[in-house]
C-alpha cells in the first residue's frame, strides 16, 4: 500500500510494500521538504547578505530493514515514528553555512540529524 506524508508543497510517498519512503520524480526535492518542516530556515540563510556559502548534503534513505535492525540492536529502545518518516525520506542531513566578514569567509552554522548508523541510545 502507499501513503502520503505531507511536507509542505509537495509529498514524500512512502511505499509499504517496500517498506521505506522516498520522493518521488514530480515532487518535492529533500533540501525543499526540509525547507518546509524547518520554516524555510534555508531560505532565509539563502537571502540573508551576511551568509556567503550554503551547503546542503542531501543523503539516501533508511530502509525499514535498516531501522527494524537498529531497534533490534537496541532493545527495549525505538525510534519515534516522526523519525522514523524523516529518515526514510533522507538517512540524515548536513546543513553548513558560512559568513563574510571583514572580507574573510569563516565558517559559522551547523544543523545536523545523524544518520541511523550514528544514532545511539543514550540511557
Amino acid at each position: 500500500g502507499r501513503g502520503f506524508f505531507f511536507f509542505g508543497r509537495a509529498p514524500a510517498a512512502f511505499d509499504s510494500d517496500r517498506g521505506r519512503c522516498a520522493v518521488e520524480e514530480g515532487m518535492a526535492t529533500i533540501h525543499e521538504i526540509f525547507d518546509d518542516m524547518s520554516l524555510n530556515v534555508s531560505a532565509f540563510l539563502q537571502g540573508h547578505a551576511g551568509v556567503d556559502k550554503l551547503t546542503f548534503a542531501e543523503l539516501g534513505p533508511a530502509t525499514m530493514t535498516g531501522i527494524a535492525a537498529w531497534e533490534k540492536s537496541n532493545a527495549p529502545y525505538a525510534l519515534p515514528e516522526d523519525l522514523k518518516a524523516f529518515i526514510q525520506i533522507t538517512d540524515g542531513l548536513n546543513l553548513k553555512w558560512d559568513a563574510k566578514l571583514n572580507g574573510e569567509t569563516m565558517p559559522l552554522g551547523c544543523m545536523h540529524i545523524n544518520s541511523l548508523s550514528s544514532i545511539k541510545p543514550t540511557p
